[in-house]
């Protein structure tokens, strides 16, 4: 092999280790993680911000929908604490 066709080194895919949700709040009350980020699926994403237009529609969904969202969420936080029943 001549010298000007020395192998070039291979890209190599970064090594992707997934955090727990205890190790995402311990790195987060350490400062090693800034604040606007969130946890989803074991990886740290950017949160990005919200325009006006985003803001205001959200507004007037839980306003037409209030009662029927808050009805969701405790059926949502009740399955969430339920378990299935064993079988006999």
């Amino acid at each position: 092999m001549a010298v000007s066709e020395a192998r070039k080194p291979e890209a190599r895919d970064p090594l992707i280790y997934p955090l727990s949700i205890q190790a995402y709040r311990t790195l987060g009350e350490l400062g090693l993680i800034p604040k606007n980020t969130e946890l989803l699926h074991g990886q740290v994403y950017k949160k990005t911000s919200k325009s006006p237009l985003h803001s205001a529609m959200v507004r007037r969904l839980l306003r037409l929908l209030g009662s029927t969202l808050s009805t969701l969420r405790r059926l949502i936080a009740a399955a969430g604490r339920s378990r299935p029943q064993a079988t006999p």
